[in-house]
């Protein structure tokens, strides 16, 4: 439980700007490109995961390869972004349900997706800020 506007969990990010700062690359990219990075329970990096469009404005996640990922890595914590080819960083009905399924998937082995950080011309959205995490 907080007590303060600067505390933090453990597994939450030092702040939404570093995040978006991580996943800057990605939002000029002229497809959807989605990116896991995976950290550790003391935010070591231990790895990434890119998957790139298999159709217009549509990413089809390797759920499979990410809990593989998250297994052989011993990841605990992952953080996930997406560019909007269109500019706009609001989250599609998809973008909601992938995080959603992707969150509870994650969550049978013990592993917190903590954020999904969509990315577009001129910003970047956070949905654990937005509440959907």
């Amino acid at each position: 439980m907080r007590s303060g506007p600067f505390e933090r969990r453990d597994d939450e990010p030092r702040d939404r700007d570093w995040a978006c700062r991580l996943f800057a690359g990605i939002a000029a990219e002229r497809s959807e490109v989605v990116v896991l990075v995976y950290f550790d329970p003391e935010w070591r990096y231990l790895g990434a995961r890119h998957c790139a469009s298999d159709a217009p404005g549509r990413i089809t996640l390797p759920v499979r390869e990410i809990m593989r990922d998250a297994l052989s890595l011993d990841v605990r914590l992952v953080m996930m972004a997406h560019n909007h080819p269109s500019g706009d960083h609001r989250p599609s009905e998809d973008d909601l349900a992938v995080t959603s399924r992707l969150s509870r998937t994650l969550d049978a082995i013990e592993v917190r997706l903590v954020d999904h950080l969509i990315l577009g011309r001129d910003g970047c959205t956070s949905l654990r800020d937005e509440g959907y995490l």
